[in-house]
């Protein structure tokens, strides 16, 4: 990884323009949804309802992910943020409040680094690729161990998700309570997996030291928040440490009895967090936000 921002130009992106499969809930000021690894726009149906009773929520499906076409270029976080920048270009979203899950939340970290006026706040939960060589290999191992369980197991996965002890053991490295996930979210999660052409590209680029870069202080203008949920056995806790060096503007935040995807374990709390942080472009003191979930 690097802490320092490389240039960048908006020329760079609109070159990337292409069909970005998305679908928009409710009303008010715009906020991009950006789903995590292997996953779909339906990734946030937990707290969709939630985010849409206050604003124009857009989730949309990463290129070679969910319904959207994937890249024509190696699958890196900067390509998958060039297709996104050029996404929020074409829609006329410039500045646009964003939120990303896992690696949807390292596009959204590279948006925000890229400056010029692209987007505005930003809440990223637990973004991948932070971690050293042996947390990206279990990173790698798990999700590509699951990735294969899943291709093998498609056509029996309606059963399987429809059962509470297969639930867990398809979902525990993503929740902490995956016997609870409803069966029909499951389900499209899975099916997103198997039909998510970008998905082996995507998991190797992750092993790379230079997936992620970072910005110097006071180089964000807006709120940025780096969220992690304290059970999450993809990427622990102890990588919010080194993900604050490369983004030392940005605040922590940490969910208790929650997984790799704290929108799924604990949605209102997600939600509340989300909506309170994207209130306003200005940085906020996190503690007026976060209550007593603020810190390590």
């Amino acid at each position: 990884m690097s802490a320092t921002a490389s240039s960048f130009h908006p020329s760079d992106y609109t070159i990337a323009f292409m069909r970005i499969n998305h679908i928009r809930r409710g009303r008010g000021r715009p906020l991009l949804l950006i789903h995590g690894m292997g996953g779909s726009w339906r990734s946030w149906a937990p707290v969709l309802k939630l985010l849409s009773a206050e604003r124009e929520v857009i989730a949309i499906d990463l290129p070679g992910f969910g319904k959207s076409p994937a890249v024509h270029d190696e699958v890196t976080i900067s390509t998958l943020a060039n297709a996104v920048a050029a996404f929020i270009e074409a829609q006329d979203l410039e500045g646009v409040d964003v939120v990303g899950s896992s690696i949807g939340a390292n596009v959204a970290l590279e948006l925000a680094r890229r400056g010029e006026g692209l987007v505005g706040a930003v809440v990223a939960l637990a973004p991948a690729g932070f971690g050293r060589d042996r947390q990206r290999m279990v990173y790698q191992h798990m999700m590509g161990m699951t990735m294969g369980v899943m291709r093998a197991l498609r056509k029996v996965m309606p059963f399987l998700t429809s059962r509470a002890l297969t639930r867990f053991l398809l979902f525990r490295h993503v929740s902490a309570r995956p016997m609870r996930l409803p069966a029909r979210m499951a389900l499209d999660e899975a099916e997103s997996m198997v039909a998510a052409t970008s998905f082996n590209e995507a998991l190797r680029h992750l092993s790379r030291d230079d997936i992620q870069h970072g910005v110097p202080p006071r180089g964000i203008k807006h709120a940025l928040v780096l969220a992690w949920g304290r059970q999450d056995r993809l990427c622990p806790t102890n990588q919010a440490e080194l993900a604050h060096l490369y983004f030392p503007d940005a605040r922590l935040h940490f969910f208790d009895k929650c997984g790799h995807y704290p929108h799924w374990d604990a949605p209102r709390e997600v939600a509340r967090l989300i909506l309170d942080v994207t209130r306003t472009h200005s940085l906020v003191p996190l503690a007026a936000i976060a209550g007593d979930h603020a810190g390590l």
